[in-house]
């Protein structure tokens, strides 16, 4: 397995991302309708932060111990709340040209499971801890594209 392969070569290029005025109404959408578990805030195409699933259930959490109905909690939440609220600010980034060997010892240093791929100030992609999975799936874990 090439571990010095460039991560355009595994990262994800489609990227959803929401803005940070959003309201956390927007984001439960979008965990609801994908398997995404990371989604990247951006302004102008920028990354100004990023949300992970984990992120978003804290809130979720925390709001349903209050004394109030699932609709009141639903409502404070989800329609009052602004992503830029809960995002994780000080995102490490990599570039596209950077190798996954690079990535993995990213992910090992820190407890995160996405790192945004930046070029020019701009979001161009996400690499995964999932993304790396299926890199050494499909190589077999062997070197060798299957």
């Amino acid at each position: 397995m090439n571990l010095n392969l460039s991560l355009s070569e595994i990262m994800t290029k489609t990227v959803r991302t929401v803005n940070s005025q959003d309201k956390l109404k927007v984001i439960k959408e979008i965990f609801d309708q994908n398997s995404y578990q990371h989604i990247p805030v951006t302004r102008d195409k920028r990354l100004v932060g990023i949300v992970s699933y984990k992120d978003f259930l804290h809130v979720s959490y925390g709001a349903s111990l209050v004394k109030a109905t699932e609709e009141e909690i639903n409502s404070l939440i989800y329609h009052t709340i602004l992503v830029g609220e809960i995002m994780t600010k000080n995102v490490y980034t990599l570039k596209s040209s950077q190798t996954i060997l690079e990535a993995i010892s990213l992910f090992e240093s820190n407890k995160f499971h996405a790192i945004p791929i930046v070029e020019k100030e701009k979001l161009v992609g996400i690499v995964t801890t999932f993304d790396l999975i299926s890199f050494m799936k499909k190589t077999n874990f062997s070197g060798q594209l299957s």
